[in-house]
């Protein structure tokens, strides 16, 4: 029989399903308790719930994202910021967790001074939403999409089509997204995808998630 892929950055088999997934994070959490990589993760599956893989616990899922964010974790910042997003609620995410605007922008504003870019993003929309200053807004969508996130982009590149954004204040977003972008598809992740295509020949059905985001704790969840 064939044995699973190594994943590249930890060299540990590729988990094969979410409970392994779930169980390994388990371990991590008990092995290592600072490490905020592995709480924050669980965190998240506890406070939404993952499917038959764990059941939703709203309370035991923040005490998780609290943990990691007193190690510096921008994911659970951000995690905690879309639980209390008032606007997810038709998403559907994080049900049962009563929303609440400020602690959304607060969550997210750390999380945003921490590099998470999607956080940056979220802050632009409740901007518009809820204060409706533009000025503003269109700073958050530019910072983020001079992090490399193509939704922040669109978002600068509609506010130039309302004269929201100078054609130099665009300009200068797709440059910095596409400057963004080169620096990021370093040598290491490129290996990383090689290595998975070379493996995914033989092991079509193992879930890429491992290798490309890499769950042991060597590169960072929430911003890749």
């Amino acid at each position: 029989s064939h044995r699973p892929p190594l994943c590249p950055f930890c060299r540990e088999p590729v988990e094969t399903s979410g409970e392994e997934r779930v169980s390994r994070l388990h371990s991590r959490v008990y092995d290592t308790p600072d490490d905020c990589n592995a709480l924050a993760i669980l965190g998240f599956w506890y406070t939404e719930g993952k499917r038959n893989i764990i059941p939703q616990d709203i309370e035991h899922g923040i005490e998780l994202l609290l943990r990691a964010i007193k190690l510096g974790s921008a994911d659970a910042y951000a995690s905690l910021g879309d639980a209390y997003n008032p606007l997810l609620i038709e998403s559907g995410m994080y049900p049962g967790v009563e929303r609440n605007l400020f602690r959304s922008i607060h969550y997210y504003e750390m999380a945003a001074m921490r590099g998470h870019m999607k956080s940056r993003f979220h802050l632009g929309v409740l901007n518009i939403r809820f204060y409706f200053d533009t000025s503003i807004t269109f700073k958050h969508f530019h910072i983020a999409a001079s992090q490399g996130l193509d939704e922040a982009l669109k978002a600068v590149q509609i506010g130039y089509i309302m004269g929201a954004v100078t054609k130099n204040e665009f300009e200068a977003t797709l440059r910095e997204n596409y400057e963004s972008k080169i620096a990021v598809n370093s040598i290491r992740r490129k290996d990383a995808e090689e290595f998975w295509t070379r493996q995914s020949k033989q092991h079509d059905a193992v879930d890429i998630s491992c290798t490309i985001r890499c769950y042991c704790g060597q590169v960072g969840s929430g911003n890749a």
